[in-house]
């Protein structure tokens, strides 16, 4: 059973309903923990920005549970660290097995025998969505070139609008899928390792369930590792349709 999505107004609940000295355990009056994210290479430039607005956002969470997030490179060591977040995976060996690499982009050979995992989506699975959204929808045939996105500035349920909100004003621009996609691998990756600090990082990483603003807990699929999202049709800069994660469409 996966663990449930640790969501911001669930930690506000446990703040305001635990008083602070007492949730903390006797180890609290010393330095935090570190908790070690590493990213692996270049990434492009929305991606690095939706990654330092990950960090910057899961920061104040590890803090409060006495956890100091620490961003690094792969360059500089990875054991120990609680994940790896790249656009494509390290080369062989250069990650430890036990060491989750969560990748924003489709790679050929994916999956791979290590713990890995993708957020980010192929072509094959963009097509294969825009087909089905045509079949489910009526007015599919007026839409002018529209494609397949997992995240887009204008949304506006379930927490949606204050996230975009909140990425606007740190960064200055609007977030983007890519965006969305670095954002959600730092919030998988701390998440997962403050919800089971004891278990290993891959099983905590395939176990538990994210809040990623889209209505429903995110997870990763138990056999390919493919996150299991909504995803979003979009023209321009309107959003024509909302396409639910079912079984056997990845």
């Amino acid at each position: 059973m996966p663990a449930p999505a640790l969501t911001r107004r669930d930690l506000l609940a446990w703040m305001l309903a635990t008083p602070l000295a007492a949730a903390l355990p006797a180890r609290a009056v010393s330095a935090p923990d570190g908790l070690r994210l590493l990213v692996h290479g270049k990434l492009p430039e929305a991606a690095a920005q939706g990654l330092q607005f990950g960090v910057a956002e899961a920061s104040v969470t590890s803090t409060l549970m006495r956890r100091e997030l620490q961003l690094g490179t792969s360059a500089a060591g990875i054991t120990g660290a609680i994940g790896v977040i790249s656009v494509e995976p390290p080369s062989p060996g250069a990650v430890p097995s036990a060491t989750p690499i969560v990748l924003l982009r489709d790679v050929p050979g994916f999956p791979d025998p290590g713990c890995t995992f993708r957020a980010g989506l192929t072509e094959t699975e963009r097509t294969a969505a825009l087909e089905r959204w045509r079949l489910e929808s009526p007015a599919a045939g007026k839409a002018a070139d529209p494609r397949v996105v997992a995240w887009h500035p204008s949304l506006f349920r379930y927490g949606a609008a204050e996230l975009n909100d909140r990425y606007r004003k740190q960064t200055g621009g609007p977030m983007t899928s890519e965006a969305w996609l670095a954002w959600f691998a730092v919030k998988a990756l701390v998440d997962s390792a403050l919800r089971a600090p004891d278990a290993p990082r891959c099983q905590a990483l395939a176990g538990t369930r994210f809040d990623g603003h889209k209505g429903r807990p995110l997870v990763f699929d138990p056999t390919t590792r493919v996150l299991r999202q909504p995803l979003y049709i979009v023209s321009g800069d309107e959003v024509l349709g909302e396409l639910l994660w079912e079984a056997g469409n990845r």
